[in-house]
């Protein structure tokens, strides 16, 4: 019980961009990790934490290496909780750093294939495609993300 609501308080957190400190999200995922080791959900919300802590201003890092850690919570999410659609978003998040956009476009419709109702990961699909195409594909992600 102690696990999940650790993780519970993290999405919160997530959801809000707050982050990093001791009652920041990737502090209550690690915590819910402590806890329950192969806790999935927690191990994707760390990977997501890690990556979004990384796009904030450096001047909000800390002493952290955030590109660091969320190269290894992504790749350590993708091998063992690869069946969850936060994981996968997670991967193309990171991805879209630098690392290939059809890559992220992929993570993304793995994704959707395991939760169509994932707006989020509608959005962004729907963000990228408007960029790189086809323009069609991009609309009806967009629409789709809207309606949910």
């Amino acid at each position: 019980p102690e696990a999940v609501e650790a993780y519970l308080r993290g999405r919160q957190r997530l959801a809000r961009f707050d982050l990093m400190g001791p009652n920041g999200a990737y502090a209550l995922f690690s915590n819910a990790l402590a806890l329950a080791p192969d806790f999935k959900p927690a191990i994707s919300g760390r990977a997501l934490a890690a990556i979004r802590a990384w796009f904030t201003p450096a001047s909000l890092h800390g002493d952290e290496d955030w590109e660091d850690l969320a190269t290894r919570f992504v790749a350590d999410a993708l091998e063992r909780a690869p069946e969850l659609a936060e994981t996968h978003l997670a991967a193309a998040m990171f991805y879209m750093q630098g690392h290939g956009v059809d890559r992220a476009v992929g993570h993304l419709r793995s994704a959707l294939q395991i939760a169509p109702t994932f707006a989020f990961a509608q959005q962004y699909l729907g963000a990228i495609l408007l960029e790189t195409g086809p323009i069609e594909d991009a609309v009806w992600h967009l629409k789709t993300a809207l309606k949910l």
